[in-house]
């Protein structure tokens, strides 16, 4: 039978900080699992229980989305600079 790879609760361990002083923002986390499952887990019960929270990182990863969408859209449309020799 196949173990299943997601720790039980009591076994997560992770922590989070973030520190915002003018443009200056910095992070430190740190999570016991591969897969980043504790971090994960806590976050989820926070944006459950905090609705002012939830706004806050929905509001966040809407920002991000477009941004990469934004990006991702400027890199599909470049044109090759050089064009490939074709071989005989």
């Amino acid at each position: 039978m196949a173990k299943s790879k997601i720790p039980k609760v009591k076994d997560l361990n992770a922590h989070f900080f973030m520190s915002v002083l003018g443009n200056n923002v910095d992070i430190v986390y740190h999570d016991t699992t591969d897969n980043g499952a504790g971090l994960g887990a806590a976050f989820a019960s926070a944006l459950e229980e905090d609705e002012k929270l939830f706004n806050i990182l929905s509001a966040a990863f809407i920002i991000v989305l477009e941004a990469k969408e934004k990006d991702n859209s400027k890199k599909s449309n470049k044109v090759p600079k050089k064009v490939a020799k074709k071989t005989k």
